[in-house]
C-alpha cells in the first residue's frame, strides 16, 4: 500500500511538472528557447486535463478493489481466493503499464515540444 502511495505521488509530480512552464533551477536543463511558453488558456486546460486523467485514475484503482473486494468475499475455497487475487494483480499491472505509456508520451510531447514529429521513446523500466 504505501508503495502505491509513493508510486501515485511520484506520478502526480512528475504529472505537474511536465506541465510546468518555469525555468529549471540551477544544475537542470533549461527549456528549449524556441519553443513558445504556454498561456494561461493552455495553462488552465493543461491543469484540467491533468485532473480529469488523475481522478480517472483514482477511480479505476477503486473499481479494480471493489472487485477485488466483491471476489473475495464470494470466495469458497482457498483456490477461489487464489484466483480473485491473481486477477486483481492482473488488472492493477495492466492499469500501471497504461500509466507508464501515457506518461511516456508526455515526456516526449514535453521534451520536444507541441506539432513535432515523434519518434520511438525509450525508457528504461523496472524489472
Amino acid at each position: 500500500m504505501t508503495r502505491q502511495i509513493f508510486a501515485t505521488a511520484l506520478f502526480a509530480a512528475i504529472s505537474f511538472a511536465a506541465f510546468a512552464t518555469e525555468p529549471v533551477p540551477a544544475g537542470g536543463t533549461p527549456p528549449p528557447q524556441d519553443r513558445p511558453s504556454m498561456s494561461d488558456r493552455m495553462r488552465s486546460e493543461a491543469i484540467e486535463k491533468m485532473k480529469a486523467n488523475e481522478l480517472s485514475i483514482y477511480k479505476r484503482r477503486i473499481d479494480i478493489l471493489q472487485d477485488a473486494m466483491k471476489c473475495i468475499q464470494s470466495a469458497n475455497t482457498s483456490e477461489d481466493h487464489r484466483v480473485c487475487k491473481e486477477h486483481e494483480r492482473v488488472a492493477q499491472n495492466a492499469l500501471r503499464t497504461e500509466q507508464r505509456d501515457r506518461m511516456d508520451r508526455v515526456r516526449r510531447d514535453h521534451d520536444r515540444g507541441p506539432g513535432v514529429e515523434h519518434g520511438p521513446v525509450t525508457v528504461p523500466r523496472p524489472q
